[in-house]
């Protein structure tokens, strides 16, 4: 899975255990995370073609992989955002991000 971002390049072996089931502490890197001024946030959505953060804010897909990457003004979202997505059979699915809440 090559990832562009520097900072996304430096998870890649995080991203490997989290789509494989055996990472110890997904929230560590999934959902959002400030990085200087930036917001980020990582979601892992297996079956999704396209990702949405409150509906507007198209999230990118990772090369290679299930994970969507968005970034962001950090007052871009609200602190319990909403995920929206349409999956492979083309059905949409809306649901609150699950790692916005703390762990």
């Amino acid at each position: 899975m090559p990832i562009g971002s520097p900072v996304l390049a430096s998870l890649e072996m995080d991203l490997r255990r989290i789509a494989a089931g055996t990472h110890h502490d997904p929230h560590a890197i999934l959902g959002p995370h400030l990085r200087g001024r930036q917001l980020h946030v990582l979601l892992f959505m297996p079956d999704a073609r396209d990702v949405r953060l409150e509906s507007h804010l198209s999230a990118t897909r990772l090369p290679d992989s299930d994970f969507f990457h968005w970034e962001g003004a950090r007052n871009a979202l609200p602190p319990r955002y909403r995920v929206s997505w349409t999956d492979a059979r083309g059905i949409s699915r809306e649901q609150v991000d699950p790692y916005c809440f703390p762990s």
